[in-house]
This record gives C-alpha cells, sequence and structure tokens, in this order.
C-alpha cells in the first residue's frame, strides 16, 4: 500500500486508467508454538472488555459525534493487521505470523517465516489467515493451528485483502494495469478476475451486504466501487469518490458506511454518497490500515483501529464496525 502522488481525476462512472510509482514495510516477537448485515438493525457481540457492549445499532438514527484518537500499546507496524476471534491483533513482525493483545503483554505465534515483505492481512471464517506476500509475489494461506502454509495465487505485486462468509478472498495487484480476483481459499480453482487494467489498486472491502467491493487507489486519489446484478454478477469499476485524500485502506461500518484514511486523518462517507467527512485526526504519521474492533480482548467493535510508528491507535467512531466473519 504506499503513498505521494496526487493526479486528479473528474468523478464519475469511468473506467480506471493513469501513470507510475513503490510500496514499504515493518518488526519483533516471542515464539509460542462478518455475517453479512443488510438491515438496519445489526445485532452485536458480547464482550469481554469490562464494559457492556452495545447490542443493537439503528442505522437510521444520526451519527454520533467522534470522541477522537489515542494510542493503546506498543505494537511494530506493519502494512496490514487483522483481529482474531480470540482478541488477538495478527499481523506480520519480523516476518513472522504473530497475534499481540489489545494492551501488547501478550503473544502467541502462529507460523514463522512466513513473509519479509507482507500487505493484506486477513482472518477467514475458521481462523486461518490469508496474507499477501509482496516480497515472493504469492497469496498464502496460513493454517492457525499448524502453521501450515499454501500457496493460492501468484500476482505482480499483492496487495490489499478482504474475505468473506464462503471462503472467498478478494485480492488487488498493485500494478500498473492491476488486477483484483475473487479466489476460493480451499478450493483455489473457483477463481476469477472480477477487473483488470486499474493502476495500482490498494485495498478492498467488501460490504456488509456482500452486493458491492470497494477498493482504494491512493496513487491517483479516488476509491472504486462495483456492484453485483441481479444475477449476482459484479459489474464494472466505477469511480465512487473522487479526491478524497490518499486513501490506503477502506472499510465499512455495519450500515454500509465507507472509511478511509487520508494520511493521519479518518474519513467517511455513506454508501449513498453523503458526505459524513471528519472522523478523527492522530496528528501525525499514516494509516495504511485501518480495521474495526469486534468486542474480544479489549477491541472495541464501535472503535476503528490501525497501526502507525510503532503503536496501536484507537479510534472511537460509536457505529459498530461490519461484523468480522471469524465470530459466528
Amino acid at each position: 500500500m504506499r503513498l505521494f502522488l496526487l493526479v486528479f481525476v473528474a468523478v464519475g462512472c469511468t473506467p480506471v486508467g493513469v501513470p507510475d510509482p513503490v510500496d514499504t514495510e515493518d518488526t519483533n516477537i516471542d515464539t509460542d508454538t462478518d455475517t453479512d448485515t443488510d438491515t438496519d438493525t445489526d445485532t452485536l457481540e458480547t464482550a469481554d472488555t469490562g464494559t457492556p457492549p452495545l447490542t443493537t445499532y439503528d442505522c437510521s438514527t444520526p451519527w454520533p459525534n467522534s470522541l477522537g484518537a489515542h494510542t493503546v500499546s506498543s505494537i511494530a507496524s506493519s502494512e496490514d493487521f487483522d483481529i482474531t476471534d480470540d482478541g488477538y491483533l495478527v499481523h506480520i513482525e519480523g516476518g513472522n505470523l504473530v497475534a499481540r493483545s489489545y494492551l501488547a503483554d501478550d503473544q502467541y505465534l502462529i507460523a514463522p517465516n512466513v513473509s519479509s515483505n507482507a500487505a493484506g492481512t486477513r482472518v477467514l471464517r475458521n481462523g486461518d489467515v490469508a496474507v499477501a506476500d509482496v516480497s515472493t509475489g504469492t497469496l498464502i494461506l496460513v493454517d492457525r493451528q499448524t502453521g501450515q502454509k499454501t500457496n493460492l495465487l501468484s500476482r505482480n505485486w499483492p496487495n490489499g485483502i478482504d474475505v468473506d462468509k464462503d471462503d472467498n478472498i478478494y485480492i488487488t495487484d498493485f500494478a500498473d494495469s492491476g488486477t483484483l480476483t475473487r479466489i476460493n481459499a480451499y478450493n483455489p480453482q473457483d477463481m476469477e478476475i472480477l477487473a483488470d487494467g486499474m493502476y495500482r489498486p490498494n485495498g478492498v472491502v467488501i460490504a456488509p451486504d456482500g452486493q458491492t467491493l470497494y477498493i482504494a487507489a491512493n496513487w491517483i486519489d479516488q476509491i472504486w466501487s462495483m456492484t453485483k446484478d441481479a444475477q449476482g454478477n459484479w459489474g464494472n469499476i466505477q469511480v465512487w469518490q473522487d479526491q478524497p485524500g490518499v486513501p490506503q485502506s477502506v472499510t465499512t461500518d455495519a450500515c454500509g458506511t465507507v472509511y478511509w484514511e487520508n494520511w493521519a486523518q479518518v474519513r467517511r462517507k455513506t454508501a449513498d454518497g453523503t458526505d459524513a467527512g471528519f472522523v478523527a485526526d492522530a496528528g501525525a504519521g499514516y494509516f495504511p490500515n485501518l480495521r474495526f474492533g469486534n468486542d474480544v480482548g479489549g477491541f472495541k467493535r464501535d472503535h476503528l483501529y490501525g497501526l502507525s510508528g510503532g503503536q496501536l491507535w484507537e479510534f472511537h467512531v460509536g457505529i459498530p464496525g461490519k461484523k468480522h466473519i471469524s465470530i459466528q
């Protein structure tokens, strides 16, 4: 997921394409060996955080005011991360796939020597982890129980990842003529290229109802979308938001509102185009990753989390995130 460069393109339902660029990464460790939501009210999980979690959320209510951002703990920054069903942050650190607790006071090793330069990282519904390994140009599936690694797909620059409840992995190829591919984690022959000819596609997220994909394109300062038709076929890539800043990562809440980062800021917009604008500002750094919590282990579901500058940051949004698929 990469920065710099602002190329301004007119808004509209235009297919994508443009000019050139590069990427970065991070480390340290110890060893030991979302279901869909398409209604106005989302039922949430119970938490073990010491305070009762939200049990429902009415998406027709006005947005609550953000309570700002603060750091939670020191965790080595990485390109991406996810949160497990047992309430640990999982990411690549020093080449290893590691799980760290909310306060970084506990950790365990999932698998050693996974990637020396990783991008997208997502937990599937059974706890296995998909990792975009930039160093080898490979999408890797890591068995969370055994640490076994399986190569699923090769790409020039595997980058953003999201997963759905049917074990499909959606992955971008951060290339001048990049692609968006869907592949089933446990049946790799079930694979299709959903879009190609995209200029440097970055982070990707599937909406709570499973009907829309959003793709960040920070090199041309846009967010794209594609939607399923009545027959369940994905349509063409369209420009959903022009000049939103420099979005590397995108995520959604339970109501379908899209969130993205603009350097140290977090911004949002509803799926129907209502600009909700600014959410919070960390003041410095940038967040190539944003993820809602799951009400387990201290990670609150109505808070966004990001890694920057060796710190875990917490943004109080007040609206629950899209349900993690590993939480049944």
